[in-house]
């Protein structure tokens, strides 16, 4: 059983790691899906992997406004040509996320951002 400061603890150091836009909303929809804190942990080991280690991934909240909804997106920064980020995007893919966004139960997606 986790102790709200434990949990509290695990998301400020989880949130340091990323650049985050709209902080407020982030911090507030990861205390109400804290299920996806150790799979942001590991989205972050992967786009290093296969992006770089250098890579300084974004979080942030969009919402649908049909349903008022909300779903964490993890934006991955990229200089790279399009053709060469989408072949990086897909690998990521492939090898992890497909199987792993089961586990965000809808609640968090992944999408490269050309900078």
């Amino acid at each position: 059983m986790h102790s709200y400061r434990a949990e509290q603890t695990t998301l400020e150091t989880l949130l340091e790691q990323f650049e985050l836009r709209n902080e407020g909303k982030v911090n507030q929809y990861l205390q109400q899906h804290s299920f996806l804190l150790p799979l942001i942990l590991e989205a972050k080991a992967q786009i290093a992997r296969i992006f770089s280690p250098e890579t300084r991934t974004a979080l942030e909240i969009s919402a649908d406004p049909s349903d008022g909804s909300s779903q964490l997106y993890l934006v991955i920064p990229t200089r790279l040509k399009a053709e060469e980020a989408y072949r990086r995007f897909e690998r990521l893919d492939q090898e992890w996320w497909l199987e792993a966004s089961e586990s965000a139960q809808f609640r968090m997606n992944i999408v490269p951002e050309f900078i």
